[in-house]
């Protein structure tokens, strides 16, 4: 047993050697679309600025992964394209399929990106989303308490200027119009 390489001459190592690298890549973006998935559903169940983080980190790990894919992808095409005397007819079909690999590794690499944004673009909706609703919260304490505060500044107010001249009914009209305005209806029928 002679092996293909060793028999197939130098073009067909050199196809070993890329593919080799060509199959790396792929197991590493395997791992990528895992943490993305996971990253997903901590995006949706639980966001954190911690994910935010991990969201960038992955978008830079992409942005670092073309790179290194895309001399790559050149030389495969380069390869291919070009005719090469060490480069049999034999060798061609595995250079085609080998291409056919780096662009794939290419696609998926900008389609991560694509999901990360999407994923970034989902978690500032959701704290948008939970600041609109602890808003919503603070609105309805302050509609209760403002007109209270007010009422009860201008009774104090009132309050200090007629201390001792009798007038407790004062104090009854100001709690009155305080239920009132606290419930929301008509108290006087």
């Amino acid at each position: 047993g002679r092996g293909r390489i060793r028999t197939s001459g130098p073009g067909y190592l050199g196809y070993a050697i890329l593919d080799g690298v060509v199959d790396h890549y792929l197991k590493v973006l395997e791992g990528y679309a895992d943490a993305i998935e996971a990253l997903e559903e901590e995006v949706i169940d639980r966001p954190t600025e911690t994910v935010l983080l991990r969201i960038h980190h992955l978008k830079r790990e992409m942005v670092l992964l073309r790179r290194a894919i895309w001399p790559v992808r050149e030389m495969v095409s380069h390869l291919q394209r070009d005719e090469f005397p060490l480069i049999s007819e034999e060798t061609t079909p595995f250079l085609r399929d080998l291409q056919d690999h780096v662009l794939h590794i290419a696609e998926a690499v900008d389609a991560f990106r694509d999901i990360l944004s999407g994923l970034q673009d989902l978690y500032l909706s959701s704290i948008s989303q939970r600041m609109n609703d602890v808003m919503k919260v603070l609105t309805i304490f302050a509609s209760i308490f403002v007109p209270l505060t007010f009422i009860a500044g201008i009774y104090g107010i009132h309050e200090a200027r007629s201390a001792g001249s009798g007038q407790a009914g004062s104090r009854q009209g100001v709690r009155f119009l305080s239920m009132e305005l606290v419930s929301g209806e008509d108290l006087s029928d």
